[in-house]
């Protein structure tokens, strides 16, 4: 069964194209959840990979792949369901469950994407302030001639930008951080180790 968006009032299919980052909307007052075009499968048996792209060839679905630490559960999508929408599409997920392989599949909700802010410097030396045991002085900048370039370690609010929202590392080290003793593990193999301010610090195992 189809269904024509434009037969919807104007509001609701608004609000559906934002759904991508919410898992339910209100609507005439009441919170709806919202499903995705993704379903959860569970085979029953450990066929593998190999059984589940079969299920999902036979069923009309597209393999995405397993689910972390499962060998019988598998992530499917179909490209024929809307990505956000209000009602479950239960003519797929019946189809998936009469499947002679499958033991159960459930479309998947929405989930929630929040932007994270960021907290006051004010905020941060007062929750911080046991550890402050000098009284409050001009930062001290680093003397790396690059430093200004770096807006995410001291934002200025240059070019359109936000003054304060950086990673606040001039307070915390005014406030005795230095990162002495702490080893930062980088997953990236573009380092330049051999910087001069790095390979006297870098281990490459």
């Amino acid at each position: 069964m189809s269904i024509s968006l434009f037969k919807w009032p104007r509001n609701l299919v608004f609000t559906i194209c934002l759904l991508l980052a919410t898992p339910w909307v209100y609507i005439q007052g009441r919170q709806v959840d919202v499903v995705t075009n993704h379903w959860l499968v569970e085979l029953s048996h450990d066929g593998g990979p190999e059984l589940a792209k079969r299920v999902a060839r036979d069923t009309g679905f597209t393999y995405v792949g397993p689910v972390l630490g499962s060998d019988r559960e598998f992530h499917f999508l179909h490209k024929g369901v809307g990505r956000a929408r209000v009602r479950r599409s239960i003519p797929h997920t019946r189809q998936l469950r009469v499947h002679p392989n499958v033991v159960t599949a459930f479309q998947q909700t929405g989930y929630l994407r929040t932007k994270r802010g960021y907290k006051p410097v004010e905020q941060v030396l007062q929750a911080h302030k046991k550890h402050i045991t000098q009284k409050a002085k001009p930062l001290r900048l680093p003397n790396d001639p690059d430093f200004g370039k770096q807006w995410y370690l001291r934002n200025t609010g240059a070019s359109g930008g936000v003054k304060g929202l950086d990673l606040n590392v001039l307070e915390a080290w005014d406030m005795g951080y230095s990162g002495v003793g702490v080893t930062t593990a980088i997953m990236d193999d573009g380092i330049d180790y051999l910087h001069e301010d790095l390979k006297f610090n870098y281990h490459a195992d």
